[in-house]
């Protein structure tokens, strides 16, 4: 089986599978058309979840109905993450109750000295950002075209936050025709 492209945990107790199908929308790459690349992990087996199929809308509720992740913290996921995932694939995706309410993701990261450009070990950033501008900020994360601090303002916070930065510089006036394929999506599966 294929290794596990994106991590992406839902620890938001009360999303449902319509909210997690609107969200798995939002995540695909309808700019250029790549599909979708996140893996929902739904299981706290290391040998299950790094070979979790990438995840595809729609899903079922019976996909979701025993998520070990819900209500989890970000230190239990990123303990997870770092002794399940191999090096180089720490970047994971996280919905929350937060995120639930305000249509957001936390994106994690590995943590890299400013200076000398290593990973830090043990040690991650964080950033909420909107659900639509979620894949072009983990896209750009994932491929090392941008770094972390390209996408935050100001200085460090506690426990890793930074504060998002939107780089999309899109005119909230103008569509693009993406954006109609994606709406045109959501509004077919009944959850615009």
């Amino acid at each position: 089986m294929a290794a596990t492209e994106a991590p992406l945990f839902i620890t938001a107790e009360q999303a449902d599978h319509e909210q997690i199908n609107r969200l798995l929308i939002y995540l695909r790459d309808w700019e250029y058309g790549s599909g979708d690349r996140f893996s929902l992990i739904t299981t706290q087996d290391p040998a299950l979840a790094t070979t979790t199929p990438i995840t595809s809308p729609p899903i079922n509720p019976a996909q979701i109905s025993s998520n070990p992740w819900l209500g989890s913290s970000l230190p239990d996921l990123e303990s997870f993450v770092l002794t399940t995932f191999p090096p180089g694939r720490h970047l994971f995706i996280v919905l929350d109750d937060e995120g639930l309410r305000t249509q957001t993701c936390i994106i994690v990261a590995p943590s890299f000295d400013p200076e000398t450009g290593d990973p830090i070990p043990n040690e991650f950033v964080k950033i909420r950002v909107p659900w639509d501008e979620t894949y072009i900020v983990w896209t750009n994360l994932d491929l090392q075209n941008m770094d972390f601090e390209d996408f935050v303002q100001g200085d460090r916070l506690d426990g890793g936050w930074h504060v998002y930065a939107s780089q999309t510089g899109r005119d909230p006036n103008v569509r693009e025709s993406w954006m109609e394929e994606r709406d045109a999506m959501l509004e077919r599966e009944g959850l615009l």
